[in-house]
């Protein structure tokens, strides 16, 4: 295994801010049903409808930032996971299983009250939010309540909308109606954007270099260790570092042993698409470690291009 830390910052920062578009939108939705939407009655039934789409997205993303930290981050994961042997039979790759435990610990963390949710993702990115984040995460806290008593009661308070809410509780006599408006909504969006915003700047600092030439370089580097296969001799580099292309046509080809011969025209099939050395590709003339790595690295190139 090449232990490569399968993760890019472009692929956070692009799902927390389609979630921050998404809630955005929302926001937009609301407005547009208060404005044209009567009798006020039926505006209500779309409010409630917009108050669970809400916390659902705010849920969806932190699920799949949950999701993408621990796959990057395995031994985040629970130290007794397991899997049974039918599941890794059943899989074509490691990814795969992988995958199976993230999303057993995912089902088991998100079944939990919201606020608790916001702690598990905070213990992942060992964060501790503001006195004005966690303002926020009360809020949405009680909009997640608010959302539960919509699906679960009718719009009606009840006993567990009372405890998930705490003192963020809107009305505190159970059997009465929640009220979900468009100052409601529109407040809600305010402080979900301001959560999703604090979540970006937090994932920018803490991943931004993890960027898709560290891995494509990462991936080479823990593949090939030759003093002719170094990776500056084989990509095309721009003054600010970052990689803009292959060198198919690297005179070191001819100097190459077997081994990274087969190595090398494996690496430029699954960057260029093409076979540009079938000659080359032995996968017999590889041995254990080598054919390892090999494996992994088709898989690591399949995430790079992902």
């Amino acid at each position: 295994m090449m232990n490569l830390r399968y993760i890019r910052i472009d692929h956070l920062l692009h799902s927390l801010n389609s979630g921050l578009k998404e809630v955005e939108g929302i926001k937009f939705a609301a407005v547009d049903i208060a404005t044209n939407v009567n009798p006020k009655s039926s505006q209500k039934t779309l409010f409630c409808g917009l108050c669970v789409m809400h916390q659902a997205k705010i849920e969806d993303v932190i699920t799949e930032l949950c999701k993408m930290i621990l796959f990057a981050f395995p031994e985040k994961l629970p130290k007794d996971s397991s899997v049974k042997v039918k599941q890794i039979i059943d899989q074509q790759d490691w990814f795969k299983v992988r995958q199976i435990l993230i999303e057993r610990e995912i089902k088991e963390k998100f079944y939990a009250p919201f606020s608790q949710q916001v702690a598990y993702l905070m213990d992942l990115l060992n964060e501790k939010p503001a006195p004005e984040i966690q303002e926020c995460i009360d809020n949405l806290q009680e909009v997640a309540a608010t959302r539960n008593i919509i699906v679960h009661s009718a719009g009606k308070v009840n006993s567990q909308y009372l405890e998930l809410s705490g003192i963020k509780a809107r009305v505190n006599e159970i059997g009465k109606d929640v009220p979900v408006d468009i100052d409601y909504l529109n407040t809600s969006c305010e402080v979900a954007k301001r959560f999703i915003e604090w979540l970006i700047v937090i994932t920018n600092d803490k991943f931004k270099e993890y960027t898709k030439s560290k891995l494509i370089r990462d991936a080479w580097n823990a593949c090939f260790d030759s003093p002719i296969l170094k990776f500056e001799d084989w990509w095309y580099i721009d003054k600010n570092g970052e990689i803009i292309g292959f060198r198919a046509d690297n005179t070191y080809w001819e100097v190459a042993s077997s081994t990274e011969k087969t190595k090398l025209s494996v690496f430029a099939k699954c960057y260029t698409g093409r076979t540009l050395y079938p000659e080359d590709m032995h996968f017999y003339s590889l041995d254990t470690s080598n054919l390892s790595r090999v494996s992994e690295l088709i898989l690591a190139i399949r995430f790079i291009f992902w």
